[in-house]
């Protein structure tokens, strides 16, 4: 299983952590390490619980929930990763050339990597019911693609 310092998840890092301080960095919340969700207290989320939930709601099996640098994210079993949940309302997805992130509404997130998109969790003009399967499926389809990416 590859770590979060290697080259393919350091961009992730670095995202979530560009806009905090000198001094910020040092703090220990921030520091590039994979928490459970349930070891990291409300206080400490950079990243609204409902989205984090529905994150963890669109998980695909064999994937792992977790909180790095105050966010939600989803790491596939070979350690790539592939989810995050960042705000009220930002899921970002690795998700390759899926033709799941155009029907999803999603956009490119170049700072990310080129196989990165962003998509709004609760905008849409399908029903609620069939944008949770839609992410799941884009979830999917990005945790495929993160399982490819690392021998």
């Amino acid at each position: 299983m590859i770590e979060l310092d290697d080259p393919l998840n350091l961009p992730v890092y670095a995202f979530l952590t560009a806009g905090l301080l000198p001094h910020e960095r040092e703090w220990p919340r921030f520091h590039n390490r994979w928490r459970d969700v349930m070891e990291v207290g409300i206080q400490e989320l950079n990243t609204h619980p409902d989205l984090g939930y529905r994150l963890r709601d669109v998980k695909p099996d064999g994937a792992t929930w977790g909180i790095l640098a105050c966010r939600f994210a989803l790491r596939a079993g070979n350690g790539v990763l592939f989810a995050l949940a960042i705000g009220t309302h930002e899921m970002y997805f690795r998700a390759g050339s899926s033709p799941l992130v155009a029907v999803a509404g999603g956009d490119p997130e170049p700072s990310l990597g080129a196989d990165w998109a962003k998509v709004n969790a609760w905008m849409s003009p399908f029903s609620a019911k069939e944008m949770l399967h839609l992410h799941r499926d884009l979830a999917a389809d990005a945790q495929r693609h993160a399982l490819a990416l690392a021998p």
